[in-house]
């Protein structure tokens, strides 16, 4: 009688072997692989405890300055509107950025004068603003004036010294970005995510860690949305990503933009509709917005 051979295990416990070097091996890899992320992130969080206050952190190189907005619907630049200093705490001395949206429907309005957009006050004195952003009182130029600290010692005047950067021929009756900061003694402003004006200051920037002021002494004819604040440096790559994610204010009408002769105006999204009900003669009886 024939007899039938037992079938040999040992293909079974080679691949069996094969398999369990496999997922060792792969075990291994994700072990070293998180153990760089760790590593990295370490040393990206003692770096930026030991790097400068005015240099750009490590952690931007991954990833870009956020803030919350502080102005997610328009503000009229008519109305003084104050936006509390706690939501914005400076943390590296007089170093800070600010970046917002604004809209200059009209330039001959308050001519002549200092037209506020936006300031930062020192909480101790009012006289100190870092920044302190406006509009030229006749020329098409966009002012930012800092506080400084005296150049000279025998100054004991309590507003001490500003220093103004100035901005020619900024877009009018169109939404544009705003972005500005101050990191040790230097200035930059951007306009639409690209760098426009760069200014050394003469001295030390005061630190100002108070509230945000909108629209003071009548301010100026449009509006101003998602202001956004940061206690440190902005650089290049924030200007223009800011500029990038652009502003959901403008699909909102401006201020002042309702023709009352002519019934309701409303704008939506770029669009303006007229509701109104007209007698046989043409003239307006009754307007009505949805």
């Amino acid at each position: 009688m024939a007899t039938l051979g037992m079938p040999s295990m040992a293909p079974m416990a080679s691949a069996a072997t094969t398999g369990f070097n496999a997922l060792h091996v792969i075990a291994k890899s994700i072990i070293v692989l998180v153990g760089f992320v760790i590593i990295l992130f370490a040393a990206l969080f003692v770096y930026n405890l030991v790097a400068p206050a005015g240099s750009k952190t490590a952690a931007d190189i991954i990833t870009s300055k956020t803030a919350a907005d502080q102005a997610p619907l328009p503000l009229n630049g008519k109305t003084v509107t104050t936006l509390p200093g706690s939501s914005a705490p400076l943390t590296n001395g007089a170093d800070n950025g600010v970046q917002f949206w604004m809209f200059i429907k009209d330039w001959d309005y308050q001519f002549g004068s200092k037209k506020s957009v936006l300031y930062r006050k020192d909480s101790t004195n009012s006289a100190y603003k870092n920044p302190d952003i406006s509009l030229h009182p006749t020329d098409n130029s966009l002012d930012v004036t800092v506080s400084i600290y005296p150049t000279d010692e025998s100054d004991t005047s309590s507003t001490g010294d500003k220093f103004t950067c100035t901005v020619e021929n900024v877009p009018l009756q169109t939404w544009f970005s705003v972005s500005v900061t101050v990191f040790q003694r230097n200035l930059d402003i951007y306009i639409n995510g690209k760098l426009v004006k760069s200014c050394v200051l003469p001295g030390v920037p005061r630190p100002a860690a108070g509230d945000i002021v909108v629209g003071n002494g009548g301010g100026f004819s449009g509006s101003i949305c998602n202001v956004h604040s940061y206690p440190s440096m902005l650089g290049p790559s924030d200007a223009a990503a800011f500029f990038s994610a652009g502003t959901n204010c403008a699909s909102f009408a401006q201020p002042g933009t309702t023709d009352t002769s002519s019934g309701t105006k409303m704008t939506l999204f770029g669009y303006t509709f007229t509701f109104d009900i007209k007698d046989s003669s043409g003239k307006v009886v009754q307007s009505s917005s949805f």
